[in-house]
């Protein structure tokens, strides 16, 4: 999150209200991060001390744990697909493959996509305005995505 922080903050300084919907949105995507943060530490302390234990009721846990974890990395699928297309590899919010090598992975490549969006258009265009918003609602996806973590690590908890 810290990049994107540095790659938002010169445009916002540069573009006082044009890029302000992004970086707000930037603001609440790191209040969510952290929240995750300390449900997963949360998560953790829970599963360490009821591995810890091997009662026979516990049997199952491994594999609820399992499907929780799975559970957390669908929350980032974006079932919209996003400014990318709609290829199934372009659908994960965090991760994707990058788009010249399939052997390299690019992070919230949507994100930045219209970060770069913005600052090629020209200023006052429909363009410039319209990656603007995009930007936003692709930050706004990623901070869904960490939402619903949250939401499915305080379950199991």
């Amino acid at each position: 999150m810290g990049e994107l922080g540095r790659a938002i903050e010169p445009l916002v300084l540069n573009e006082e209200e044009a890029l302000q919907p992004a970086k707000k949105q930037l603001h609440l995507l790191l209040d969510k991060c952290a929240e995750f943060v300390s449900a997963t530490q949360l998560f953790e302390r829970e599963h360490i001390v009821v591995a810890s234990t091997h009662s026979s009721e516990d049997r199952m846990r491994p594999r609820e744990v399992n499907r929780r974890l799975k559970a957390v990395d669908r929350c980032f699928i974006n079932a919209h697909g996003s400014s990318a297309g709609t290829s199934p590899l372009k659908r994960h919010a965090l991760f994707s493959l990058h788009d010249g090598d399939g052997y390299q992975s690019a992070v919230m490549a949507s994100v930045y996509r219209q970060l770069g969006h913005f600052i090629q258009a020209d200023k006052g265009s429909e363009a410039r305005q319209a990656a603007r918003r995009q930007a936003a609602r692709e930050i706004a996806m990623v901070q869904m995505g960490v939402q619903c973590a949250i939401n499915e690590m305080q379950w199991f908890v």
